[in-house]
């Protein structure tokens, strides 16, 4: 099985990369979207329109977005990282380490944006996309103005502090409906003590964990992690619990997940970690 899953994760990374289309509003229309869908070669679309509309039609779509110079890069992907409760791990050290800690959500949204870019060393979450993800958070939630749906689009930031109040690990994501997706976060992997070892070890498990135990008490049918766990690479989305689906399995779920409102809003919830 471990070969097999090692082929499979080869065979993702040496995937032809296509190159990349245009995409505007006026791809969304049911016809031209479906095609998006079914053409699974491409995946990579830009845009040069930032508005709030365009990023949440977008996000709404099944698109997950970065950023490449002047560009809105939305992606469509061929395949998905997606965590269903009954398959989160925690591990044990995880588990013990999260007691120290407490964890809050939509508290520290400059801080955790500003620590992503100082702690990911290609961070994409900056200069206009982080303006664009500013303005959005702090209007609140926007209905979704696409394909008659009254879903909700919120953005969020959860964020895990030590005992001084500290911001030492954290991510920003969105909802749809019942759905939750992650886009980036950071853990504090500089800070050492005078023995050369990390201070706050496991901390970006933790946050996820708690996270994803907040999530399904809230009524998430499912997390939307985006890009598959590689071998290379986001090891830490298998190691989860996280599952590869294919974009048409992934849409299935989604479709019926993003106009489904969850039981309890994802708002500003300040616990302590050891919940896990």
């Amino acid at each position: 099985k471990e070969q097999e899953k090692e082929k499979v994760e080869v065979e993702e990374e040496e995937e032809e990369q296509a190159p990349i289309q245009l995409i505007s509003t006026q791809s969304f229309e049911p016809k031209m979207i479906a095609q998006i869908y079914t053409n699974t070669f491409f995946h990579y679309y830009a845009t040069t329109d930032w508005s709030a509309k365009m990023y949440i039609s977008l996000a709404y779509l099944g698109f997950i977005s970065v950023q490449h110079q002047e560009y809105l890069l939305p992606e469509i992907q061929r395949k998905y990282g997606v965590l269903h409760w009954k398959n989160l791990q925690i591990e044990k050290n995880v588990k013990k380490r999260s007691k120290k800690y407490k964890f809050t959500m939509n508290k520290h949204f400059d801080e955790v944006l500003t620590k992503i870019d100082t702690f990911q060393e290609n961070n994409w979450l900056n200069g206009e996309y982080r303006t664009l993800l500013k303005n959005i958070f702090d209007g609140g939630p926007k209905k979704i103005e696409l394909l008659g749906s009254s879903a909700l689009f919120e953005v969020h930031t959860t964020e895990l502090l030590d005992e001084n109040g500290v911001v030492v690990a954290g991510e920003v994501g969105y909802t749809i409906g019942s759905t939750y997706t992650s886009l980036t976060g950071f853990f504090d992997s500089k800070s050492k003590d005078e023995n050369g070892k990390m201070l706050h070890p496991s901390t970006g498990k933790i946050q996820m964990v708690v996270l994803g135990k907040l999530l399904e008490k809230k009524g998430i049918s499912f997390w939307n992690l985006g890009h598959p766990p590689r071998s290379t690479a986001m090891a830490y989305k298998r190691e989860l619990g996280a599952e590869v689906v294919s974009r048409k399995d992934f849409l299935n779920i989604w479709f019926e997940a993003r106009n489904k409102p969850c039981n309890e809003r994802v708002g500003c919830d300040v616990i302590d970690a050891q919940i896990i």
